[in-house]
């Protein structure tokens, strides 16, 4: 009995160890199977996901991606970026959706960042002022740079100026003629930039003109004179310099100018000049002489034309924010076409004249100096300083050095200082 039931407890065991082994591998296999298929469906989707990546990396003109947040970035180069991505073209992307390039690629480039790129010096194609007044493209992002626009320019200054050369210059003995005073004239400048660098500029200058004069007076007479006759002229042909009661001399200069030039300015701080200037110096001497009888007067009328090539430049030097230094030269060589007329009167007759044409070469260099004050973009002030020089003028002292027709050509080898102020305005439009 006890046997018996002791065998069928041991198989009812065996029954349920059997039973528990097959619960046992049939959930292994239902584990395997979902495990299985997850994993099937997560590789299915991880394949989908990476073909989808590959595809946006191929199709877009990008590289690698960074995430910031929840928001997705694309490094991209130079090279591969296209003006149409840039002006605002969406790109796809395998991840977060990015709307635009148009910040984030001029930033990330790794030539913009090492400055090679314009957009970063605010430049367009190396300098936003060579634009040549259209959009261009800067570097090669494809962005288009500001239109460069053209403006016109117009100056007039005031210059008071004094001729500083021939202050011992006379002819009558014991008789130094007055100073050259200060001759006032203005400077006219009108100029136009087409493209912000290149541009045309005329400029007039004068008309200045410097007088000096001198009288002696001796009622008992016995003045003579420093002009010595030569060539054809007799001391009697200017007998009226002779034991004069009255001599009197007058010496009056005149100067004006006019430039055309071309021009290239930089940054509106720089600004370089060359073309074509005529200098026009003309000098008009007169000595009177009366004695008991008789009356005698030599006069001398040179007038120096020149013409040539001229380079020149204007600088800009900021103090502050709308405080300037400036700095303004310029130089030249010329042709220097010499008139003289040179003529003696004794006794109200006629003694002698001469007239005479010739050519030298001349040269010509300013030099000026002053501040500026910028109110505006389109308007400001300045003053300064300048110095003028001429060499290879003819000049009345050089003509009567030798004597009254002492020398029968023209002696071009003088030597002209002017020097003096300015003040003046700029207009911009």
């Amino acid at each position: 009995m006890n046997m018996q039931w002791i065998q069928q407890q041991l198989s009812g065991w065996t029954y349920a160890a059997h039973r528990a082994k097959s619960l046992t591998a049939i959930c292994c296999i239902g584990i395997a199977m979902s495990t299985g298929g997850a994993a099937d469906v997560h590789g299915q989707q991880g394949s989908a996901t990476g073909k989808a990546n590959r595809k946006a990396a191929a199709g877009s003109k990008s590289g690698s991606l960074f995430s910031h947040g929840d928001q997705a970035f694309r490094v991209v180069r130079a090279e591969d970026y296209t003006e149409g991505a840039i002006v605002g073209e969406p790109v796809q992307s395998g991840l977060a959706p990015v709307e635009s390039y148009t910040e984030i690629a001029p930033i990330m480039s790794g030539e913009q960042i090492l400055g090679s790129g314009t957009l970063a010096s605010g430049n367009c194609g190396g300098s936003c002022r060579s634009c040549g007044g259209h959009t261009g493209s800067s570097g090669g992002y494809g962005v288009n740079c500001p239109r460069c626009e053209s403006y016109w320019y117009g100056s007039i200054e005031l210059l008071s100026m004094s001729r500083d050369s021939d202050r011992q210059f006379s002819v009558v003995p014991r008789l130094i003629m007055t100073d050259f005073e200060s001759g006032w004239a203005p400077r006219i400048t009108f100029g136009t930039v087409p493209d912000c660098v290149h541009g045309y500029e005329l400029s007039f200058t004068g008309a200045f003109q410097w007088d000096r004069a001198g009288i002696r007076t001796e009622p008992n007479g016995g003045i003579d004179t420093l002009l010595n006759p030569a060539a054809t002229i007799q001391t009697s042909d200017i007998s009226a310099f002779q034991n004069a009661i009255t001599q009197a001399q007058f010496l009056s200069t005149e100067y004006w100018s006019m430039e055309a030039s071309n021009t290239m300015v930089g940054w509106d701080v720089a600004k370089l000049l060359c073309g074509f200037r005529y200098i026009d110096y003309e000098e008009d001497f007169a000595v009177f002489s009366r004695n008991a009888t008789e009356f005698g007067a030599v006069r001398t009328n040179l007038d120096n034309q020149m013409l040539g090539y001229q380079v020149g430049m204007d600088l800009l030097y900021p103090l502050c924010e709308r405080l300037y230094t400036e700095l303004r030269g310029r130089a030249g060589v010329y042709a220097n076409f010499v008139d003289l007329d040179l003529r003696a009167v004794n006794d109200d007759l006629l003694v002698g004249r001469l007239t005479d044409e010739s050519t030298e070469l001349a040269g010509q260099f300013e030099l000026g100096s002053g501040f500026r004050y910028q109110f505006s973009q389109c308007f400001s002030i300045r003053t300064g300083i300048e110095v003028w020089y001429l060499s290879g003028v003819a000049s009345v002292r050089d003509q009567l050095k030798d004597g009254i027709f002492g020398r029968r050509k023209i002696l071009a080898d003088d030597d002209i200082w002017i020097t003096g102020w300015n003040i003046g305005t700029e207009l911009r439009f």
